[in-house]
């Protein structure tokens, strides 16, 4: 055996690393052993201090209450709002965050629409919150997640929002009688969301030739000059819910979620609460948030160059992104869903500012008659317009603006059921 052979297999890497995968065949790579994660310690949350029972957050005062002896305590939780700290987008700071949950959960697997919520770990009894399914297979949620830094606390109890609910359900006049009556035995159920919120200064480098008019005797010519400049624009706290499966059009539409509230994570703020598991990766969270911020700083910039300058060609910008930064947050929101006809409709409502958004089955024979209610005044003046041999300027100008009108109400109508029904 050579001096180098004996030296390769006596050697030993220094203390504190350790071996890592390794892109050469051949070639072994020892790396740094990375900092023990924070917040790695499991405690137990949910019971009573006075009688040992179920303790839940209570939404409506903040504290944690317990469903035996009614006793209260106040969370430890403190509140940050828009103070809360913001991480970089390194690896290094991905790496040392903390995992899993902080306290003993059981994840929930929905076999119907596969939704993965996580739950008390002492709950008997769980559907899903998304589908109301009962075929559910229960596990002992893992610890490797990232965990939530943050959270927005639900102000609106269970109770409160199907008050909301079943107003929502009987507001309606596009909807079938007595769909109000649904929300009593409809699945309402509070779970937090998990979201990523984004902050970044987005600059558009841009370049541009101005034109500028030249009179020389009898000749005008443009001259064309090169212009450069950068405009920048602060994106600051765009939330993100990294659940890919909800309707972003009804998350849309139940936002804000107005992060002024936010307090640091503790689990307690979880008990009794479902909570959805993240499935949106923060990279992949991230690329679509840039692509829906790209075209801001290019169109500021585009319209502030045109208010001084009328004569503009080949105008180019390129986008840059600096600042980056990031948080792991949960957010409120109630999930309703219920069936009407075999068919399952979703509802949410923002834990925070009672906003609301779902869908709502349509009664397309209601819809049928409203839409021949508003083509009758059309269809009425257009027969007597054929039918007079004679008929005056006045009649035939008041029926095509009868049709003009009954057509838009017409399509107009149609257009709002589809979406109530489909959103």
């Amino acid at each position: 055996m050579s001096t180098d052979e004996r030296q390769r297999k006596t050697w030993r890497p220094p203390e504190g690393f350790m071996p890592v995968e390794s892109r050469v065949e051949g070639v072994t790579v020892h790396a740094p052993v990375p900092p023990e994660k924070e917040g790695s310690e499991l405690v137990s949350v949910g019971r009573c201090d006075r009688c040992g029972g179920e303790a839940r957050f209570d939404a409506s005062t903040g504290r944690l209450r317990c469903g035996h002896c009614d006793s209260q305590r106040d969370v430890a939780a403190v509140e940050v709002g828009r103070d809360a700290r913001e991480q970089e987008f390194r690896v290094a700071t991905l790496e040392r965050a903390a995992r899993g949950w902080g306290a003993e959960r059981t994840q929930v697997h929905c076999e119907s629409c596969g939704a993965d919520i996580v739950v008390a770990a002492r709950a008997l009894h769980v559907a899903c919150a998304f589908c109301g399914s009962e075929r559910v297979v229960t596990r002992s949620a893992p610890q490797d997640a990232l965990r939530p830094r943050y959270v927005l606390p639900f102000q609106i109890d269970t109770e409160h929002a199907r008050a909301i609910l079943e107003e929502w359900l009987g507001s309606g006049w596009l909807q079938p009688e007595g769909l109000c009556k649904l929300a009593g035995s409809t699945s309402v159920q509070g779970v937090y969301l998990p979201a990523w919120t984004f902050d970044s200064l987005v600059v558009a480098r841009w370049r541009v030739e101005v034109g500028r008019t030249v009179s020389t005797g009898d000749t005008t010519t443009t001259v064309w000059t090169v212009h450069r400049g950068n405009h920048a624009v602060v994106m600051d706290d765009e939330v993100s819910i990294a659940v890919g499966d909800l309707s972003r059009l009804l998350l849309s539409r139940i936002a804000p979620f107005n992060l002024d509230g936010l307090v640091e994570y503790d689990p307690e703020i979880l008990a009794g609460w479902q909570a959805r598991v993240a499935d949106v990766r923060i990279e992949e969270a991230w690329q679509e948030q840039r692509l829906a911020w790209r075209d801001k700083p290019r169109e500021e910039a585009w319209k502030a160059i045109k208010e001084n300058h009328s004569q503009l060609r080949r105008f180019m910008a390129v986008v840059d992104f600096t600042e980056e930064s990031w948080r792991h947050v949960l957010v409120p929101v109630h999930v309703a869903a219920f069936k009407h006809r075999g068919k399952t409709h979703h509802v949410l409502i923002n834990g925070r500012t009672a906003a609301i958004a779902g869908q709502r089955p349509v009664d397309w024979w209601k819809v049928a008659r409203w839409v021949a209610a508003g083509l009758a005044p059309a269809a009425v003046l257009g027969a007597l317009a054929t039918w007079l041999p004679d008929p005056p300027q006045g009649l035939i100008e008041s029926a095509r603006f009868a049709v003009i009108v009954g057509v838009g109400f017409a399509a107009w109508l149609l257009h709002r059921a589809a979406s109530e029904d489909d959103a």
